[in-house]
């Protein structure tokens, strides 16, 4: 449980439902100010690839993220599942960063309802793309 009050406004809001509902964006990645406040750093268009989101975080912060992972069942048909990502860089980001990322992680994704996986990344090897795809199959 979270003890941390997040402020996550209604830009945010809106466009993780454009995400969820209408597919409008591949990945939405977050950060936060101060302790308090999460904003949008980052967005990808739908038809951005998931190469594209790994590239997209910083090696020297803390991040959340919700990506929607596609993958193509046995039988042959494409589906996406939405994935929640907290990448907290073991060599690049502060200790300090890593607690308050860690310990508003609960809070944000509760707010943020309707994520199918979660996935905890420290290194960019913990992001392989193949990896991600098994998880959510």
């Amino acid at each position: 449980m979270s003890f941390l009050q997040i402020e996550i406004d209604e830009e945010i809001q809106q466009k993780y439902k454009d995400m969820k509902i209408r597919s409008k964006y591949r990945y939405l990645i977050f950060k936060m100010i101060g302790d308090k406040k999460l904003e949008i750093e980052s967005e990808g268009p739908k038809e951005a690839t998931y190469s594209d989101f790994t590239k997209a975080l910083p090696d020297d912060g803390c991040r959340y993220a919700v990506v929607d992972v596609p993958y193509t069942l046995p039988d042959g048909r494409a589906q996406s599942k939405l994935v929640f990502f907290h990448w907290a860089p073991d060599n690049g980001a502060s200790v300090k960063d890593k607690m308050v990322y860690s310990s508003a992680k609960v809070a944000i994704k509760d707010r943020l309802a309707g994520t199918q996986r979660e996935v905890q990344a420290n290194e960019r090897d913990e992001l392989d793309e193949a990896t991600i795809v098994k998880l959510v199959q």
